[in-house]
């Protein structure tokens, strides 16, 4: 395997001194990182926002179900054209 070395400032090198397991690399180290960080680029499941709204959201809920309405059926790209053939 081949290795390379890295040139970190010493406050990023603390920061993941202190971030990693006695029993991991920096190199684990790192790939948990760059995993974690996939996982969430991927979005999170609808059921993580469960529970969200607090009750002072509440009034606000009208609102942004009226956004996502307008937004979900009037988008361009559910836009029916019935004039093309």
């Amino acid at each position: 395997m081949t290795q390379k070395t890295l040139s970190l400032p010493v406050e990023v090198y603390e920061r993941l001194r202190h971030m990693k397991s006695q029993d991991e690399s920096y190199g684990d180290l790192v790939m948990r990182l760059i995993n974690e960080h996939e996982k969430k680029a991927q979005g999170m499941p609808i059921e993580s926002f469960a529970g969200a709204l607090s009750e002072e959201d509440s009034d606000d809920w009208g609102d942004i179900e009226k956004i996502l309405y307008q937004k979900r059926f009037f988008s361009e790209n559910r836009a029916v054209r019935l004039d093309d053939k």
